[in-house]
């Protein structure tokens, strides 16, 4: 019957109005046709406190796709309405609202197509405007701003949004794989606050060039019914979201340090263990396992292969070191990783369903590459792990001591800076931490690995903010683990640290320069629940 309505009325207006809205009209990139039902909607001219109707030339069903309407203003700016038609008569009950304040920007509205067919769309505003263009295509959520064009994008249930308030009601796409994308203004505060329904998202932009990618799944109160994030500093010219591809489990979801941490488990892509990548250093990728034992299948005989005295080198069977502890958090380069699959591979030893799921996540991500006369070369990059065994306090201590090492496995002029503090500390301070290394049962470091010596040298004064430094190796590492009775910690004891301290300074200005980072803190996004 609608449609039937929607014929009539459409002739009327062919006869009435004789021909089509000179405005341009697209879908999907072809030309279309839009018919006003009221004269000044022939060129395009929305009077004010006037409704304008326009019908397309049949019936449009586009789920998951915009309209989308360009407009300026021809005199001062003020609130204007688009929604679309049943008919000629009857109006979507959802409409969107935007309050422009920039009369000489360009400014569209987009929102979504309903489930149902719409007939057509109107235009309402109480200063007179004058429609640009209008189009149908890919769906646009959030809002985004610059000083010539202003960008309001709603769902199909419409909405009401402020030129001056940044934000995105992003509700319908709870369960759908994407991003929410925080564009950045250039020279943006050193910090940016954005609000959603229960947290707030603290990010620190220099660690970012332009924008701040925030995966879906990733944002707990995204799951929320209120699903509306809202830009509460200034700094910030957009939130806008981005479908993206279902990807396969082995394929990294990038996700910030700060928000790995705390992420739902219940948004894992798999029961037992989800895997990330760090969007700075993409390379590395970052394991959280649900708990030590699902970990220890994975990366237990590694940890031998790679660190343990007495071990280093061979790869070990899995009843050898059954009863023996591995480690409660893991980082090993490519190069280590490749050596050990090669001589998995060709000594046909027996591999663990852990060590396959691991080959096949290395391969798939260009960390190692298979060898055409057998086994594996190093590729790019390096992995890191932590457990959901842990508290979350101490997940965090020991992601920032994993992520150290990730970036030590990849950058060569951070492996250089820490050489320089390793000598520089001195031989007592050197040898306090290779006493420690040897003789903590839940290391057992080989000593004579120099690279493997030097990077935990590096992880153990960054792993805390440096104003910790001292009171961590005088107090916690000197006198409580040494007893005193070390001639090297007894110096530790007396100085306070203060070698220590100096490299942490110097190697965390290096990494602040660089990424953004810190001694204590790999993250640039903290999360604050309401």
């Amino acid at each position: 019957m609608k449609k039937i309505l929607f014929v009539f009325f459409l002739l009327i207006c062919l006869i009435s109005c004789q021909k089509q809205s000179a405005v341009p009209f697209l879908i999907n990139g072809e030309s279309g046709k839009i018919f006003p039902l009221e004269n000044a909607g022939k060129e395009g001219k929305i009077p004010a406190g006037e409704e304008i109707r326009f019908l397309f030339e049949e019936p449009i069903t586009a789920t998951g796709r915009s309209l989308h309407v360009d407009f300026s203003f021809m005199e001062e700016s003020s609130p204007v309405v688009l929604g679309f038609l049943h008919d000629s008569n009857e109006k979507n009950p959802f409409f969107a609202i935007v309050h422009p304040k920039n009369r000489e920007a360009t400014v569209r509205i987009s929102i979504a197509f309903p489930d149902v067919a719409a007939f057509g769309f109107y235009v309402y505003s109480s200063s007179p405007l004058q429609l640009i263009r209008a189009s149908v295509d890919e769906a646009f959520l959030g809002t985004e701003i610059s000083s010539t064009e202003v960008h309001f994008g709603f769902p199909a249930h419409g909405g009401n949004f402020s030129a001056e308030t940044v934000q995105g009601d992003f509700s319908p796409m709870v369960g759908i794989p994407g991003r929410i994308k925080i564009l950045l203004e250039e020279n943006p505060p050193e910090f940016v606050k954005i609000q959603g329904a229960k947290s707030i998202f603290t990010v620190q932009t220099e660690g970012f060039s332009g924008e701040i990618p925030l995966d879906t799944r990733q944002m707990g109160n995204f799951t929320a019914q209120n699903g509306i994030f809202t830009a509460q500093s200034r700094g910030i010219r957009g939130i806008v979201f981005e479908k993206a591809e279902i990807e396969s489990t082995l394929v990294p979801i990038p996700a910030d340090p700060g928000l790995i941490v705390s992420w739902q488990q219940d948004q894992w892509r798999q029961t037992t263990f989800e895997l990330f990548s760090w969007p700075q250093l993409p390379q590395i990728l970052i394991f959280d396992f649900m708990n030590h034992s699902v970990q220890d299948e994975f990366l237990k005989r590694l940890a031998f292969f790679a660190e343990k005295a007495g071990y280093r080198g061979t790869i070990p069977t899995f009843e050898e070191i059954s009863n023996l502890h591995g480690f409660n958090a893991h980082d090993y380069r490519n190069e280590t990783l490749a050596e050990f699959f090669t001589i998995i591979e060709t000594r046909k030893m027996e591999i663990s369903n852990g060590e396959k799921v691991l080959l096949e996540i290395l391969k798939r991500n260009g960390i190692i590459v298979e060898n055409p006369n057998g086994g594996f070369l190093p590729g790019n990059g390096s992995v890191v792990s932590i457990s959901r065994q842990t508290s979350n306090r101490l997940r965090m201590k020991l992601l920032v001591h994993e992520l150290l090492h990730g970036i030590y496995f990849t950058d060569v002029e951070f492996q250089e800076a820490v050489e320089r503090e390793f000598y520089n500390v001195g031989q007592t301070e050197r040898q306090f931490l290779l006493d420690y290394f040897s003789r903590n049962p839940n290391l057992q470091y080989d000593a004579t690995d120099e690279y493997l010596i030097k990077n935990e040298f590096m992880a153990y004064v960054l792993q805390q903010p440096t104003g910790d430094l001292s009171e961590y190796f005088s107090k916690n590492l000197a006198q409580i683990y040494f007893m005193n009775t070390s001639e090297a910690a007894k110096v530790i004891i007396a100085n306070k640290a203060e070698k220590f301290v100096t490299a942490s300074k110097n190697l965390s200005a290096f990494l602040k320069g660089k990424y953004g980072f810190e001694a204590g803190r790999m993250h640039l996004i903290n999360v604050r629940n309401l």
